[in-house]
């Protein structure tokens, strides 16, 4: 016969969801008391340039003080304020400005000589800030030079240089009249060939072989074969004077 086998096993406690949620919970909480302990980080070692930096700033307090003390001054003086117009001769450079050629020549057919040097003059930025102040006081309420106050104006940028003759003849290469008005790109493109005319008669034999006394090699490049670049071209021949004046 069969026998029954009856096995008496006791179910196992085993962890209920309630116990897992509440021991996250709790180790959440003790977290939050930990205090993370701080790192010491040994500092850079400091640069001696700084330390030379201080005692200048330092040096030159005290400078300060001491000259404010000399001169029985209370208070640091103010800037004053230098005066902007030139007193002195303008440093001639054939390097402030550079003139060039259309490629295609025939272009010069249809213009003046105030035309060419307005558009064929390329003009350096703070030679050409001097030439725009010097416009601003002397143009009129149309916002021109008119031509009786050119001359006075073209002295003030070469002072010391430009005479009436030299005025003169820019006068007769540019072709211009009684009449004429110029903005200022006009007056800018007059004043840079005014300074480089005047650079062949007022440098020197020691100063010619000086960079700022040579025009740009590309300059050169293009005036080069100048005679062969004109030919068959009907161009203005003050503009073809100037332009060999140039060359």
């Amino acid at each position: 016969k069969n026998k029954d086998i009856k096995v008496d096993l006791e179910v196992p406690s085993l962890p209920t969801f309630e116990d897992k949620k509440k021991d996250k919970k709790e180790k959440r909480k003790a977290d939050r008391h930990l205090v993370s302990q701080p790192k010491h980080e040994t500092p850079p070692p400091k640069d001696p340039e700084d330390d030379l930096d201080d005692q200048l700033k330092q040096r030159l307090k005290n400078f300060d003080f001491n000259i404010m003390e000399m001169m029985g001054e209370d208070s640091p003086r103010k800037n004053v304020q230098k005066a902007t117009w030139v007193t002195g001769r303008l440093a001639l450079s054939q390097q402030s400005s550079r003139f060039t050629l259309p490629i295609d020549m025939a272009r010069l057919e249809q213009m003046t000589p105030l035309d060419y040097v307005k558009n064929f003059c390329i003009i350096k930025r703070r030679r050409k800030k001097l030439y725009q102040d010097i416009f601003v006081k002397h143009k009129d309420k149309t916002g021109q030079i008119p031509f009786k106050d050119l001359e006075k104006a073209l002295t003030m940028v070469l002072v010391n240089t430009l005479t009436s003759d030299d005025y003169k003849r820019i006068v007769e290469l540019l072709d211009i009249s009684d009449s004429t008005r110029v903005d200022v790109d006009g007056f800018s493109a007059m004043a840079a060939l005014a300074e480089r005319l005047m650079c062949s008669t007022h440098v020197s034999q020691e100063q010619v072989d000086q960079p700022d006394y040579q025009k740009e090699k590309i300059e050169c490049a293009d005036f080069s074969a100048l005679e062969w670049k004109l030919t068959g071209v009907q161009v203005n021949p003050k503009i073809v004077r100037i332009l060999k004046e140039l060359n």
